[in-house]
């Protein structure tokens, strides 16, 4: 037998998992439920776990230290009288506790486990439910993204073929909210890392394991925020000491540890449009995830949203953002045409060496003109265009667009070259 138990935190912890549901959702059964209805909701939900021989690694202790049940103990037929005494005592505690892990014991959490996996990426399919479900959706009928959403689920499996990663496991899904679920942002940000990766790299006696390296370190970048709830800006440090106790390999460990490498502690440092060299892929993939998801959230945008690239693009020409991952990014969330117009102002754009906007910033419609406040360039037109206020995006604490209010004139010369392409590209 293993030293290494099944761990719990304590028995709430213990029938979120049973019972598939949320810490506060099942403190609400407790409160509004007889025991034999909780019973049945707990036999009804995970009927296998009474098939196994459940003894206990550890003695379990209430909340004042007293023995409840003792080392060894066949765990089964006390369930009643646990369900009993949370009913009783409300807002005391039983636990932590730890079940010894025997084979039978381990492969039904793990089957549980990936079971969570494969329904919470289901749900995150659902666009009522996620605003990044464009991308997992498309990964499940892109042939070129097929394999992405098999190749998580085996990352999961990877992770929990030893107790400590089922523990850890176990224990981040027990910290979800009724409202908010971490790992959702982790199985997002993978979702994305991973298309990006397989997008990008096109060798393909290494992209496999290129693409486990940047899958893990999407996943458990930020591990450790997850357990102590809340941004620590020593999180990379934690959480790649976690995944390093998992038995991750070295550059997953290194990637997770060294993750806000490109940052300050106000965000996002100006490096893209720098001589910076060495940055290794993953860090620079990672980096740009993180700031395109922080994007979407600030505007409570879904990913495919226009306004969200138009953004990102302009971070990107501020040197906030590398200039191959958003054109991969807008390729990956825009339709076919919607990319094709997008790209074609992109490329107008700089054949002007003042860079002007393009406008407009806001909204889902692709941009229409070329704007400029330079008063002495003989390429402004006369049409006007006023900007009524500071348009400013930031990533934490740090500016990462700002486009000043003032009176713009559209770029008569830009304009005429976008006619023409448009011409052409009729043809």
């Amino acid at each position: 037998m293993r030293t290494q138990g099944i761990y719990f935190v304590d028995f709430l912890d213990f029938l979120s998992i049973e019972l598939q549901i949320s810490r506060p959702e099942v403190q609400n059964i407790i409160r509004n439920n007889k025991k034999d209805a909780i019973l049945t909701l707990f036999k009804k939900s995970s009927p296998n776990f009474f098939y196994n021989d459940v003894r206990l690694n550890k003695p379990i202790l209430d909340s004042h230290g007293n023995i409840l049940l003792h080392k060894d103990v066949e765990f089964l037929s006390y369930i009643p009288s646990l369900v009993d005494w949370v009913i009783k005592n409300p807002d005391k505690r039983i636990g932590p506790f730890e079940f010894q892990s025997t084979d039978s014991l381990i492969n039904y959490y793990k089957g549980k486990i990936l079971v969570y996996f494969d329904n919470l990426i289901e749900k995150l399919k659902k666009p009522q439910h996620n605003k990044y479900s464009y991308i997992i959706t498309k990964c499940g009928l892109d042939k070129n993204l097929k394999e992405i959403e098999s190749s998580v689920l085996n990352l999961i499996e990877n992770v929990i073929e030893k107790p400590l990663g089922i523990n850890l496991i176990i224990n981040t899904i027990a910290k979800q909210n009724v409202k908010t679920n971490p790992l959702e942002y982790a199985i997002n940000n993978a979702f994305i890392a991973m298309a990006i990766m397989k997008s990008s790299y096109t060798d393909t006696k290494n992209y496999k394991s290129k693409l486990k390296l940047i899958g893990m370190s999407a996943l458990f970048q930020n591990i450790s925020d997850i357990h102590n709830i809340g941004y620590d800006i020593e999180h990379p440090i934690a959480s790649a000491k976690i995944a390093e106790e998992l038995g991750l390999a070295e550059q997953i460990v290194d990637t997770i540890c060294n993750h806000h490498m490109l940052e300050d502690e106000d965000g996002v440092l100006k490096v893209f449009n720098t001589s910076m060299k060495n940055i290794p892929q993953a860090i620079i993939i990672l980096t740009n995830v993180n700031l395109f998801m922080d994007i979407c959230s600030s505007l409570n945008s879904r990913c495919n949203d226009l306004e969200v690239f138009k953004v990102f693009w302009v971070a990107s020409a501020n040197g906030y953002a590398d200039h191959k991952i958003a054109d991969i990014l807008t390729k990956l969330f825009l339709e076919d045409d919607e990319y094709k117009k997008f790209a074609r102002h992109l490329k107008i754009i700089h054949k002007c060496d003042i860079t002007p906007i393009i406008w407009s910033m806001k909204g889902n419609t692709v941009p229409t003109k070329f704007l400029c406040n330079v008063s002495d360039c003989k390429s402004l037109s006369t049409q006007a265009t006023i900007i009524s206020n500071d348009i400013i995006y930031k990533h934490r604490n740090r500016e990462i667009v700002f486009i000043k209010k003032g009176v713009y004139y559209t770029c008569s010369k830009l304009e005429n070259l976008k006619k023409n392409i448009c011409q052409i590209s009729s043809k």
